[in-house]
């Protein structure tokens, strides 16, 4: 099961609390050949934590989970991302399933989310939650992590493969992984599979993109039997061009993999769906 790929990915990850601070955006990467090998750069849990390796991560306490709720985090890119032709090696992301290239106003409300495209002028006036004009929505809903579980909250994982096909197995990487519950629903156990973390309520989301295919962005999403999701924001926007699909074609309850490969480049998108 993902849940623990996840598992093992994590538990060699550090514990860092994002600072939202001015940064940089670059208009190209690196060469590739002067980044670090995979296996120098450590895995970083920006929230959440593994509790059986209480000195590396903080444990999901209810205080944790209530000062980490509704956050944002800056973050530092080994493997930076371009997305509608610009390139940055920081981003801000957001527990409630936002991450984007472009500095967020942190005095604006993320929730409720708000179908898409959401302009950053007109929102701070209108009901509903904000979101920068550049941003990436995996699942755009009122997350949290629940007190008491390891490796539940949200992850930047550094890779050289991935389990789908091209554009980019095979390549240098970043994971960018939700695992966290909605508020929105109950987290009643699932009788079939035992208790995932937080039942129904369970979200994993996840964000990836790699140097290899630049601009490609993919979303990808796996779940128990029967996890299903009504509400919730999943897509992307841009000035000029947004996308966006319904949770509930997402977290069908089925069991399957799905992956949303987003080309930003030419502005277009596609769904496939497998057995995971």
């Amino acid at each position: 099961m993902l849940f623990k790929a996840v598992i093992l990915s994590a538990a060699l990850a550090a514990t860092t609390l994002g600072a939202a601070l001015p940064s940089r955006v670059q208009s190209s990467p690196e060469p590739a050949n002067t980044w670090p090998p995979v296996g120098s750069v450590p895995n970083k849990h920006i929230w959440g934590g593994d509790i059986s390796h209480p000195s590396e991560t903080p444990l999901n306490t209810p205080a944790y989970a209530a000062a980490t709720d509704d956050a944002w985090a800056k973050i530092d890119l080994v493997v930076p991302i371009t997305m509608f032709g610009r390139t940055s090696y920081v981003a801000w992301v957001s527990m409630n399933g936002i991450f984007t290239i472009d500095e967020p106003d942190m005095s604006l409300p993320t929730l409720p989310e708000r179908p898409l495209p959401v302009d950053p002028a007109s929102c701070k006036t209108s009901p509903g939650g904000c979101i920068p004009e550049t941003a990436i929505l995996p699942f755009w809903a009122d997350l949290v992590i629940k007190p008491g579980y390891d490796f539940l909250g949200v992850s930047l994982l550094y890779s050289q493969h991935v389990t789908i096909d091209d554009p980019l197995a095979k390549m240098q990487h970043h994971h960018l992984d939700w695992f966290v519950c909605d508020k929105a629903v109950s987290m009643e156990p699932l009788e079939a599979e035992g208790d995932p973390y937080c039942g129904k309520a369970s979200r994993y989301a996840s964000v990836t993109w790699g140097p290899g295919a630049p601009g490609i962005i993919l979303l990808q999403y796996v779940q128990n039997k029967p996890n299903i999701a009504t509400a919730g924001t999943i897509g992307i926007q841009s000035p000029n061009w947004h996308m966006s699909v319904p949770a509930s074609s997402i977290f069908t309850g089925n069991g399957e993999r799905t992956t949303i490969t987003i080309d930003t480049n030419a502005l277009n998108y596609t769904i496939s769906h497998d057995e995971y």
